[in-house]
């Protein structure tokens, strides 16, 4: 069984918290996480994140939504229960607009929930550790991980240099043998 090992260090100035995670960046640091108790202009950049797949994953599924959408009422006007209103076409796109529409609009939207549980790894979890109480408050964290103890003393130095609050030191386990079952 494998732990999770990390150093991290919190302040609540959001400006020091951009600055940490380019200065981490730039010596070196891999696979650094980071938590924020509201949305932070320049986060990205300054941590590296890159885009996510979920706006691909949720246009694609706008786009078979369309599809799906425009065939459904397609296949229902001109064949399963086909009817002459007014002399129009059986196939009057113009009329198929709004179902269309919102076919894709709702495929869209249960994307993006989906996607999102699966990239957030929003999964039930009763072995959650919970490293600060104040991370949800005002408090902003940087999380770097280590595997020797080199790189645990380098990332520790690093933080207690940057003059932050506080820096600790967690190691966590993932899996707990009580909730695995057989």
């Amino acid at each position: 069984m494998k732990a999770t090992q990390f150093v991290a260090g919190f302040t609540t100035d959001p400006h020091k918290f951009l600055e940490l995670g380019e200065k981490a960046r730039g010596e070196g640091f891999k696979n650094i996480d980071s938590t924020m108790p509201y949305p932070v202009h320049g986060f990205e950049e300054a941590y590296g994140h890159k885009g996510s797949w979920i706006g691909l994953a949720a246009f694609g599924a706008l786009i078979i939504g369309w599809i799906a959408g425009f065939s459904m009422q397609a296949w229902m006007m001109s064949v399963d229960y086909p009817q002459n209103v007014g002399g129009r076409p059986q196939i009057s796109w113009p009329a198929f607009v709004p179902v269309t529409f919102e076919c894709g609009i709702l495929l869209a939207a249960l994307t993006t929930l989906i996607s999102l549980i699966i990239a957030g790894k929003l999964r039930p979890n009763p072995m959650t550790d919970v490293v600060n109480p104040r991370l949800t408050d005002d408090l902003f964290s940087i999380v770097i991980p280590f595997k020797t103890e080199e790189e645990k003393a380098k990332a520790e130095s690093f933080l207690n240099g940057q003059s932050l609050e506080g820096v600790e030191v967690h190691d966590l386990e993932l899996l707990d043998p009580r909730y695995i079952k057989p």
